[in-house]
């Protein structure tokens, strides 16, 4: 496959997409080898040109053909590579927490603040996947078509950059929106660790590309290493040391008049 070479037309998308997700599933033992079925719609994508859901059990990929053309062929191999790893990640028995024993004793909170909370771990808990999904990715020999999604997708649009100078002034917000972007951060920085393709230079441009705080940046980047440390650990002993960073990172630096901002605002 030609490292430059792009899809155009929606018969080529779907073409690619129907190649690569039957190739990638038999390179899976097949006892974890999930349903997936494709659905192709040439009208624009509300939010992503690649959405999953999950319906009785069967992976549903979702590809806005009009928001993909044009996309490099290996970038969309990547793309649909990660989301069938990722749910394959998620039915992971191992990846399990609880929250009532593991999480809220650390930051007992209720009502709206509880429910922020709830998000702000379930990002760190994508996150550990991510991780976990690039190790796999990588350990299969399919770490270049991941370096090339993260080039195609690694530039910050108006809207998040407008996001990201709104939370400043309030550190739950940003709390929210940086453990969004740690999900992409940590898979970025594991193909970096690894020295797969260019993706130490491209992790070299992030902070140029986003423009975040020094501090901000620096907490991406404990959140990381702490991931790796603890990379021999149970899912959940990883999952409360990132979140006991987070903490004392932002939630309790904050003043205590601060109030969570509604739930949805991280990625």
């Amino acid at each position: 496959m030609a490292l430059h070479r792009t899809v155009q037309t929606p018969e080529e998308i779907e073409h690619h997409a129907d190649r690569v997700v039957l190739e990638f599933l038999r390179c899976l033992p097949p006892a974890e080898r999930p349903a997936v079925k494709l659905f192709f719609d040439e009208a624009a994508g509300e939010r992503r040109a690649v959405r999953a859901t999950v319906t009785n059990g069967r992976m549903e990929l979702h590809l806005h053909s009009r928001d993909l053309q044009g996309i490099p062929a290996l970038a969309f191999q990547g793309w649909l590579e990660m989301a069938i790893a990722t749910f394959r990640e998620q039915q992971r028995a191992e990846n399990s927490f609880n929250f009532q024993s593991q999480i809220l004793p650390l930051m007992q909170v209720a009502g709206g603040a509880l429910l922020y909370i709830r998000e702000l771990v379930e990002h760190l808990s994508r996150s550990l996947q991510r991780r976990n999904v690039t190790k796999m990715l990588l350990d299969m020999g399919r770490g270049e078509p991941q370096v090339s999604y993260y080039f195609y997708t690694i530039h910050p649009s108006a809207e998040e950059k407008t996001m990201y100078a709104k939370s400043l002034s309030h550190n739950w917000s940003r709390a929210s929106y940086l453990c969004g972007k740690l999900i992409e951060y940590i898979g970025l920085s594991y193909l970096a660790e690894r020295d797969v393709a260019f993706s130490r230079a491209l992790l070299s441009d992030w902070p140029k590309q986003h423009g975040y705080l020094q501090t901000d940046q620096e907490f991406l980047d404990e959140m990381v290493a702490v991931a790796g440390q603890l990379a021999g650990k149970a899912f959940s002993v990883r999952l409360v040391a990132m979140f006991k960073m987070l903490r004392e990172s932002l939630l309790l630096a904050g003043s205590q008049a601060e109030s969570p901002p509604d739930p949805g605002m991280g990625n």
